[in-house]
């Protein structure tokens, strides 16, 4: 739900990521969608193409993730922002 590194002290030390929902994101995007006069009833599925979603940082750990980790990582998630890895879900 968030970067419990943050959230949650007494096991901060053994947090290798969180996985987050980026709210702040979705609150600036409807404030500047209404600031501009744009904001339309309805809802807005958070995902890692819109920013909504996504993982926190490694923090204390990051030392100790491989470069091959991380690449895996990154291209796992670029797989499911292309759509070229589905996870079932359907609106």
């Amino acid at each position: 739900d968030v970067d419990q590194y943050l959230t949650f002290a007494d096991a901060k030390d053994i947090l290798i990521t969180s996985a987050a929902k980026n709210v702040d994101v979705a609150v600036f995007e409807a404030l500047k969608a209404a600031a501009s006069d744009s904001l339309k009833a309805g809802i807005l599925t958070a995902n890692l193409s819109n920013g909504g979603v996504g993982l926190a940082p490694y923090h204390d750990w990051d030392s100790k993730i491989s470069a091959d980790c991380k690449a895996k990582v990154t291209a796992a998630t670029a797989d499911l922002i292309s759509g070229k890895v589905k996870t079932g879900y359907q609106q």
